[in-house]
């Protein structure tokens, strides 16, 4: 495995304390719409009021017609429960996960058929400039990693980091003990360069085969939402990454 350099362990126990101060923004309303692609490459959309209700669900900017209320769960972890008027009354159909970035404008959601999707408060369709390897290598992500059962429930979370080198090789760590990497002779490359979507594969040192590491880019070029699969299609015994881009990382390499 790589070794993460001194500075960056410096800045992820920074970013512990300050996580455990609480922020000013991620308990505040998640009023606005929200907008960003999914991992079956559509876009999706949520318009959530200021009193926690989704008015709206799109993909693809087709109505779904599903709708309901958004409420908070743990921290940053909020649970959307769908509904539907069945003779009169409201009757639950469904939940969906949504994860807030740690700025609360970017979160992670996924939905009941199982697409995880990045969005972005305030986003209404794709960056016009397209999106490019360069968009990803180099940069430092950092924020949190949600784990989750085999139901894909996120049993908890942990604060991580990953630099993605020049060369679109990557290696983080988590504050459970985990560290990742891209494995040897393997690099990140670009799905889908119209909707953000990269891919590569991920090994780390709990795991004895390699998994598919997606990772889906807001509009706005400055989150990315993870995601790390044994099985690429389904949300079971695996991970989601919620992180903020924060700068370029030291070097142009591994």
């Amino acid at each position: 495995m790589r070794v993460v350099s001194g500075c960056r362990i410096a800045l992820l126990g920074l970013l512990l304390l300050v996580a455990a101060c609480g922020s000013a923004n991620t308990e505040g309303p998640l009023q606005g719409r929200w907008f960003g692609p999914s991992l079956d490459g559509q876009g999706r959309a949520l318009e959530i009021d200021g009193s926690g209700n989704v008015l709206s669900y799109s993909v693809n900017a087709n109505p779904t017609g599903l709708y309901g209320w958004i409420k908070q769960t743990d921290g940053l972890y909020y649970v959307i429960t769908w509904v539907e008027d069945v003779g009169g009354e409201l009757e639950e159909i469904g939940t969906a996960t949504f994860l807030l970035g740690t700025t609360g404008n970017h979160a992670a959601f996924y939905d009941i058929d199982g697409s995880v999707t990045a969005l972005q408060r305030g986003a209404t369709t794709w960056n016009p400039g397209g999106y490019f390897i360069e968009d990803i290598a180099p940069v430092f992500c950092t924020g949190d990693t949600w784990f989750l059962d085999n139901e894909g429930v996120p049993l908890g979370s942990a604060r991580s980091q990953m630099d993605v080198f020049g060369d679109a090789s990557y290696a983080g760590e988590d504050t459970d003990g985990r560290l990742f990497e891209s494995p040897v002779g393997e690099v990140l490359g670009v799905d889908d360069g119209v909707r953000g979507i990269y891919y590569g594969l991920y090994m780390d040192q709990f795991r004895d085969s390699d998994a598919d590491l997606t990772l889906l880019m807001t509009p706005d070029k400055l989150f990315v939402v993870a995601f790390a699969n044994w099985d690429p299609w389904e949300l079971v015994d695996g991970w989601v990454g919620v992180w903020e881009l924060q700068d370029v990382a030291a070097s142009a390499g591994p």
